[in-house]
């Protein structure tokens, strides 16, 4: 969960849940991103010699345009390498299950070509808002800040809650997706240590880094060290929780 999971969406579904994930990650990112910018000492080991600068990330604005170009290239290569599977399962297949492999084949496209589409719009919105540049989000998380408060990410963020909450009720209540057999929404609603204790960890690591998920992947098209660094570490952290899940007790999380 984060500020797109439940930030966005679940504020926008009101579910409670995501509502206190967000209240928790908020203030725990306020509060270490304030901690390190009002001690200098720990400010010097998180951003090094070069300071708050090190996160400006030169050309992000060209982001988007490269995540569509690498979008299309998925696209091509998702549609090509269905094709193959089909043509393999058609020769070892009768023809009725030919018949329903290419039906798939040719449902899935439209599915793709959306995805990339709504992925790409995503990022385009993200370049366009500043939200690729840590810098602005740590401007956001220190209002304290001797260089003042910056409420881009307030404003992206409500914003986008806002068009989800009046879009979402009018989407789900078709029976399916357009290009989908069910709807694949959230059912859990307890308050769990595991929602609190992993939506304060989100938060101590956005107050330290200022990338979340989304931007994150969406600023590695740039190559910047630091946000190619950034996003392979999210899919590091998530990797280690899917070995760690199955150790934890059942209603943790």
């Amino acid at each position: 969960g984060c500020t797109s999971g439940h930030g966005v969406c679940g504020m926008a579904r009101l579910s409670a849940r995501s509502w206190v994930a967000v209240a928790t990650f908020m203030s725990t990112a306020i509060a270490t991103a304030s901690t390190v910018q009002a001690v200098p000492a720990l400010k010097e080991l998180v951003f090094g010699a070069e300071g708050q600068e090190f996160f400006v990330i030169p050309g992000s604005e060209y982001a988007p345009l490269v995540a569509g170009i690498a979008g299309v290239g998925l696209l091509v290569e998702a549609i090509f390498s269905r094709a193959s599977e089909s043509n393999l399962h058609a020769a070892k297949k009768e023809e009725a299950d030919s018949k329903v492999t290419h039906a798939s084949l040719t449902a899935s496209v439209p599915a793709i070509g959306l995805s990339w589409a709504i992925g790409a719009t995503f990022a385009f919105g993200l370049g366009m808002s500043g939200m690729l540049n840590p810098a602005i989000i740590l401007g956001f998380l220190t209002p304290t800040s001797a260089e003042g408060w910056n409420p881009n990410l307030a404003l992206v963020m409500g914003g986008a809650v806002a068009v989800t909450g009046i879009a979402f009720p009018l989407i789900v209540n078709n029976k399916a997706p357009l290009l989908g057999d069910r709807w694949h929404l959230p059912t859990a609603k307890d308050i769990t240590p595991g929602l609190v204790l992993g939506s304060a960890m989100f938060g101590v690591g956005w107050g330290l880094g200022g990338f979340c998920p989304g931007p994150a992947i969406s600023a590695a098209t740039t190559g910047t060290s630091h946000a190619v660094a950034t996003a392979v570490a999210l899919a590091a952290g998530m990797g280690i929780f899917r070995m760690v899940k199955p150790m934890l007790p059942a209603n943790f999380h």
